[in-house]
């Protein structure tokens, strides 16, 4: 006789929240100035994995190239993480000159 709860007792639910963080523009960027776009994609990347996922809690699932899936224990940690990550951005990308395309990453 089947169960009447959807899943088995010894199961529990696991909740958590993601996180993709994507490099708008690589391709655009990368061709205006190719060691500069990834000199500083390796540095956001760098500075989240050794400041941000420890102080968040989160744990990078996987990255590929001008991307990253991030894994938080719930939302409120996943949206910390994001402002940390874009905030980041934003210093490492002041220096860049205006007009030369978006002032983040």
């Amino acid at each position: 006789m089947p169960s009447e709860a959807p899943f088995p007792a010894r199961h529990e639910r696991a909740r958590r929240a993601v996180l993709i963080v994507d490099l708008v523009e690589s391709g655009r960027l990368i061709e205006q100035d190719e060691e500069g776009a990834i000199s500083r994609w390796l540095r956001l990347v760098e500075y989240i994995e050794q400041h941000v996922l420890p102080a968040c809690g989160g744990r990078l699932v996987k990255s590929l190239g001008d991307g990253m899936l991030l894994e938080f224990p719930n939302s409120r940690a996943a949206v910390s993480a994001a402002f940390a990550a874009q905030h980041a951005s934003h210093r490492e990308s002041r220096s860049l000159p205006e007009g030369s395309g978006p002032r983040t990453l």
